[in-house]
């Protein structure tokens, strides 16, 4: 007999903000001409959407058909719900949370448990995060872990 599925937050982590890391989210998003003013709250903004981003780690046992990161988002108040952001970037990783699970794309693991890092922009630690299964409760949200830095680098996106 199949045990249910089941979903466990192991933390919910900040991403490390450096001078560096906002640099590159700049060149990604504002690659042409500005004036210096421009440039300072474009940096801005840069600095506050990182700030916003979160890596979720997760347990997960026993995963069924149901299961589908694409469910995994925040409500947001006054955005459309398909406009919500959603979970991208996901590595998985031993039930230890030590090592990554190699898969090739768009595949899930076939082991019955294990875990999972996904990023998420715009976290509000006031929202449940929504999941294939129903909404979970998140932790506070801690500093990133140098193994999950390691293991799950953050990667600019536009």
């Amino acid at each position: 007999m199949k045990l249910a599925p089941d979903l466990n937050i192991v933390g919910v982590y900040r991403l490390n903000v450096t001078p560096r890391l906002i640099t590159a989210q700049f060149a990604e998003l504002y690659g042409y001409e500005m004036t210096p003013a421009q440039s300072k709250q474009a940096k801005r903004q840069c600095t506050q959407q990182l700030k916003s981003v979160v890596l979720i780690e997760l347990l997960v046992s026993n995963p069924d058909e149901q299961f589908s990161l694409r469910d995994f988002t925040q409500p947001q108040h006054g955005v459309p719900e398909d406009s919500w952001q959603a979970a991208y970037n996901e590595t998985y990783l031993t039930l230890d949370g030590e090592s990554v699970i190699k898969t090739k794309f768009n595949d899930l693991p076939t082991e019955d448990c294990y875990r999972c890092a996904f990023f998420l922009h715009f976290y509000n630690d006031q929202a449940p995060l929504r999941t294939s299964y129903g909404d979970l409760e998140c932790p506070d949200p801690e500093p990133m872990p140098e193994r999950l830095e390691r293991m799950a680098p953050f990667i600019v996106v536009d």
